[in-house]
């Protein structure tokens, strides 16, 4: 075999493969970020961010490299989650989108998906910055009614589970989604009133995350921003 021809072409095909990923579209780029969201894979993730990627809700820092952001996918991950784009488009501060979220915690507590205004900063042809600026059709009293008389049930009956809602590391999560299959186990009429609390109504709301201490981040962020509780 001619090693001296092997090489180049080799090379070749490494370049024209990477040129052809270069070449995608800040659209495309947002697509296949959204899809690696779907996939529960973070190597269909991590291709499409930079090792800087910075995440926030609001003005608060969610995660500002690649190693706290991949903690967040982690835990995201246990409950299943599904995002659809509702709506994109470029201006002069990056691609705005509307992003739609479900999952099994957002069944639990909200009954339909959330939706989010969402701006993606690109730079180099990689998404630098997910900043959620805006939420849609919120209820905080019922998210916060919901989530808060599960803690107090899981606290009196499950005390190995407390402290899920604080810990975003995929264990968390893990105890999270216990918490719920357990609570949703239980008959109404042992509850106390619980199932009737959890399941208020219909209407479309989502977590005031950073508001109540229930932030998607690492454990490292999450002292820093349970002084805004």
């Amino acid at each position: 075999m001619n090693y001296r021809l092997l090489i180049p072409a080799i090379l070749i095909c490494m370049f024209s493969c990477k040129s052809q990923y270069d070449k995608l579209s800040d659209q495309q780029l947002i697509e296949g970020y959204v899809s690696g969201l779907n996939s529960a894979e973070f190597s269909e993730v991590d291709r499409y961010v930079s090792d800087s990627i910075v995440s926030k809700e609001f003005d608060f820092l969610l995660s500002d490299n690649i190693e706290a952001y991949s903690i967040l996918f982690l835990w995201d991950s246990v409950f299943e989650p599904h995002y659809t784009i509702v709506e994109m488009k470029e201006t002069e501060l990056g691609v705005q989108m509307t992003l739609s979220k479900e999952c099994k915690r957002i069944r639990f507590l909200n009954d339909s998906p959330i939706l989010s205004k969402v701006n993606v900063s690109i730079s180099n042809n990689e998404i630098t910055e997910i900043q959620i600026y805006e939420h849609q059709n919120l209820d905080f009293s019922i998210w916060d009614a919901r989530r808060d008389t599960l803690v107090s049930w899981i606290d009196s009956n499950h005390p190995e589970l407390s402290g899920f809602v604080y810990d975003q590391t995929i264990e968390g999560g893990q105890d999270y989604l216990t918490a719920i299959e357990l609570c949703e186990r239980i008959p109404r009429s042992s509850t106390s009133g619980l199932a009737s609390t959890i399941k208020v109504n219909n209407q479309s709301m989502i977590p005031r995350s950073l508001l109540r201490g229930e932030s998607i981040v690492s454990k490292q962020t999450l002292t820093i921003l349970m002084s805004h509780t």
